[in-house]
């Protein structure tokens, strides 16, 4: 987490623990809409969150992925693990 710039730790520490404001979980806080504000289109849960098919969501999860595959190469993580994590986030 320290390698996250200052501005990205928040997010992925809430994004790791499920802690993120989206619809889900805004509903049990008393919002009644937990509808996909990206999308318009689903009920946003945290599944949805990540494979929502809307194109700034895409656009944003390409790039997390892009980010995190360059973090893997600059410690040298082994080839082969590196493509599981990557590839495992994909499915």
């Amino acid at each position: 987490m320290r390698r996250l710039s200052r501005d990205l730790r928040p997010f992925y520490l809430k994004f790791l623990h499920r802690w993120l404001p989206i619809g889900s979980r805004l509903a049990k806080m008393h919002q009644d809409d937990a509808t996909c504000p990206t999308c318009h289109m689903y009920h946003e849960d945290h599944i949805h969150f990540v494979t929502c098919e809307h194109s700034s969501r895409t656009t944003w999860m390409q790039a997390s992925i892009d980010g995190l595959d360059a973090l893997l190469k600059t410690h040298l993580t082994d080839p082969d693990l590196r493509a599981l994590i990557v590839n495992g986030i994909h499915v």
